[in-house]
């Protein structure tokens, strides 16, 4: 069985507790892979003073575009995200370069890749230098044969979701809400 991979975020003035205790907890459940991400793998200072050191970068970490009409379901387009930071209570819109999003948000422009909105297809944010999926989106369906550099992947997590646009491009989005739950349901 694939490990379930968890990545932390780091960043300058954590809270200690509130990294390590999640993290503890996780750790115990076996079959997980834990990193510490930050920018660069220098130490992080904490609120407290004291350094933490990351285990992992966003280095070699990108969005993967999968077509989930074909078995197994190839990728269609790439975005690398090496070089991107975000800070505490931040997020990442990947949109086309028209989309304009407030100040204090990270944007990718989604220029490099015309996103599919076939039935189903989905999205990978995959850690190249580990070969693992950090987290995924599958839409209008099921994908459980991603193949990503030679694995492959399941981008179900409980239930699938159904959901689709009405085809208004260039207005189509999918989102992961920035709310810092997560159910692991695909269909929320």
């Amino acid at each position: 069985m694939t490990p379930i991979s968890v990545a932390f975020l780091l960043f300058p003035g954590v809270t200690q507790l509130d990294l390590t205790g999640p993290a503890q907890v996780l750790s115990r459940l076996g079959n997980t892979k834990l990193d510490l991400v930050w920018k660069s793998l220098d130490p992080v200072m904490t609120d407290a003073g004291f350094a933490i050191m990351p285990t992992a970068t966003f280095d070699n970490v990108s969005l993967k575009f999968i077509n989930g009409g074909m078995s197994p379901a190839p990728v269609y387009g790439t975005i690398d995200l090496t070089g991107q930071t975000l800070g505490p209570h931040k997020y990442l819109v990947v949109g086309d370069p028209a989309v304009t999003v407030p100040a204090m948000v990270a944007k990718v422009d989604l220029s490099s890749v015309s996103m599919q909105n076939g039935a189903p297809d989905g999205l990978a944010l995959y850690d190249g230098n580990s070969h693992t999926i950090i987290d995924s989106l599958a839409y209008q369906g099921a994908i459980t044969d991603a193949l990503i550099d030679g694995n492959t992947f399941n981008l179900v997590h409980t239930a699938a979701t159904t959901a689709a646009d009405r085809d208004l491009a260039p207005n189509i989005s999918v989102i992961r809400f920035p709310n810092g739950a997560h159910t692991g349901d695909d269909s929320v």
